[in-house]
């Protein structure tokens, strides 16, 4: 399972600045409390994460079928990031 240290670190490694757009800068940077939001990049990465952690051969189907769910959580929370970001895109006009 991921900790918490190991999330902040891969949030860390695939947040480069100089592969996200103007506008996915501009809503990577609403604040959430003391943190910025997630990156697209990053929701795939942990959906990726999960997907590979809830399909191991040698756990319960139980455990497989909350990894799973949380991958596609993941995979949602990216689809609704591309959304504000296009809704942020096409507001800046």
């Amino acid at each position: 399972m991921l900790c918490p240290d190991r999330i902040y670190q891969i949030s860390l490694e695939c947040r480069s600045r100089a592969e996200i757009s103007m506008t996915e800068k501009h809503v990577a940077s609403i604040p959430i409390g003391r943190l910025s939001m997630i990156s697209i990049k990053e929701c795939k990465i942990f959906a990726a994460e999960y997907k590979t952690l809830g399909c191991e051969p040698d756990i319960s189907a139980r455990r497989s079928t909350v990894l799973l769910s949380i991958s596609r959580s993941w995979i949602a929370l990216a689809h609704q990031l591309e959304n504000l970001t296009m809704i942020v895109k096409d507001e800046e006009k």
